[in-house]
């Protein structure tokens, strides 16, 4: 079990089929910086509509919202992390398996996550799940928008 507490960086990979397709739900969510400021908020994901669950090559069977103040970690600042709109939501869970294994990302801001838009120099903010436990996922961010770059892990347990 992790613990918000206790958040320590994961050295934890995902193993070939894990996904986050049966954790809808509320999380109590911590983002921790290189630099070990830390910022909590919650984060909801909800099942994406069927004719949303799929992007290119990857899967994205959850969307959601949050209320992370991003820039208290040093993370850019992205559109809208409170949107509940399906086809642009505040935080977007994509699924992929790559040459480098598993992958889970959690894309946050509205905008980012939108599919009729293509941005290429934008500001993004990442969280790259490396460990599912029960009702828990933890991993690492990034965050960035042209040479500027922070990082750090974070903690998700859900609410009880």
């Amino acid at each position: 079990m992790f613990s918000l507490a206790a958040c320590v960086p994961s050295t934890a990979t995902l193993s070939s089929g894990e996904s986050m397709v049966s954790m809808a739900g509320s999380y109590r969510v911590v983002l921790v910086g290189s630099d070990m400021r830390t910022v909590q908020g919650e984060m909801t994901l909800s099942e994406q509509p069927a004719n949303l669950r799929v992007l290119q090559d990857a899967r994205t069977p959850l969307g959601g919202f949050t209320n992370l103040d991003l820039t208290a970690v040093g993370a850019q600042p992205v559109q809208d992390l409170r949107s509940t709109d399906p086809a642009g939501p505040g935080v977007l869970v994509i699924e992929s398996d790559g040459a480098d294994g598993r992958e889970i990302l959690l894309r946050l801001g509205s905008q980012n996550n939108r599919r009729d838009v293509f941005q290429f120099d934008g500001a993004h903010t990442v969280l790259s799940v490396q460990n599912i436990a029960g009702d828990a996922f933890v991993g690492r961010w990034w965050s960035g928008v042209r040479s500027v770059r922070t990082e750090g892990h974070f903690c998700a347990v859900q609410a009880s």
